[in-house]
């Protein structure tokens, strides 16, 4: 088996892989590397696998190629809480959460992902809370 044909990459996420370098891959590569490596990283069916298939769908679904970009605040909620408990399942901590929520993620990033966000999303001005970050680079 291949590189792409065992992790289901596309070519863009191939290269990546390939390149070697983690800290370029995205929350998609990520996913597909450890559910669909044949080292087994996560089994099928268990609750990592499941976590994993929950962020890929937040991800697609309402932000990467979402029919309709508006969410009610119902569904907004529910995806939040769904993110929440996938990344705090993987070791992302409720104080990072918290941070996020409150407006303070600026504070507890290096300087250079606060540009990125501050360019990009404005930190979160006003508490408007965003998914980008967790799902995007």
């Amino acid at each position: 088996m291949t590189v792409d044909t065992t992790l289901r990459l596309k070519y863009h996420e191939k290269q990546k892989v390939l390149a070697g370098n983690t800290k370029d891959w995205d929350l998609v590569i990520l996913c597909k590397v450890l559910m669909y490596s044949s080292l087994l990283f996560v089994a099928h069916g268990s609750v990592d696998y499941i976590k994993l298939t929950k962020l890929l769908k937040l991800r697609d679904g309402l932000i990467c190629h979402a029919g309709n970009p508006e969410l009610s605040d119902i569904e907004f909620s529910q995806a939040w809480q769904d993110a929440c408990d996938a990344l705090v399942h993987f070791g992302v901590g409720r104080e990072e959460i918290v941070n996020i929520t409150t407006g303070n993620y600026c504070s507890t990033v290096s300087q250079t992902k606060a540009t990125h966000l501050s360019a990009n999303q404005n930190c979160y001005k006003n508490n408007e809370i965003s998914f980008i970050s967790f799902f995007m680079k």
